[in-house]
């Protein structure tokens, strides 16, 4: 049995990319709104957000209620999950990168044509690394588990 929440009481973070993650195995995280995690989490669908600077009692009483309440963490499991699929999945991001790159296309270019080609080749290898380590990980749990 995999793990049931992601507990990470940030007081800063850029991005988030564990929150990624555990929405993509349907894992709800509960975190405080710092950074760049209300990008990733959305309070109340895919997880629980407490504003910066809460105490430990807050989340611990956040904890406690989780534990009380399965119905409650099944649900944010189930959501954590669609909204990765909807909002946060590579599908999502090489769309929207591909989106980015076409409305650059339309514009005189300010740089040489060389430096999209270099930023649009580091990118997909960026991508094409990341999915294989997802894979790789993803492989390596399954061969576990089947053992």
């Amino acid at each position: 049995m995999g793990a049931s929440l992601l507990f990470v009481p940030s007081r800063a973070e850029a991005y988030g990319i564990v929150f990624c993650e555990a929405a993509c195995h349907g894992v709800p995280s509960l975190s405080s709104s710092v950074g760049g995690i209300p990008s990733v989490v959305q309070s109340g669908v895919s997880g629980i957000l407490l504003p910066h600077g809460s105490s430990p009692e807050a989340f611990a009483d956040v904890l406690q209620g989780l534990a009380a309440d399965s119905a409650m963490l099944e649900s944010l499991s189930w959501s954590a999950r669609q909204h990765y699929d909807r909002h946060l999945s590579w599908d999502v991001f090489g769309d929207g990168l591909m989106d980015i790159l076409a409305e650059a296309a339309k514009y005189p270019l300010f740089l040489p044509a060389w430096v999209f080609g270099i930023i649009a080749v580091a990118t997909f290898t960026i991508l094409g690394f990341a999915m294989f380590s997802y894979r790789d990980v993803a492989n390596r749990h399954a061969n576990k588990a089947d053992k």
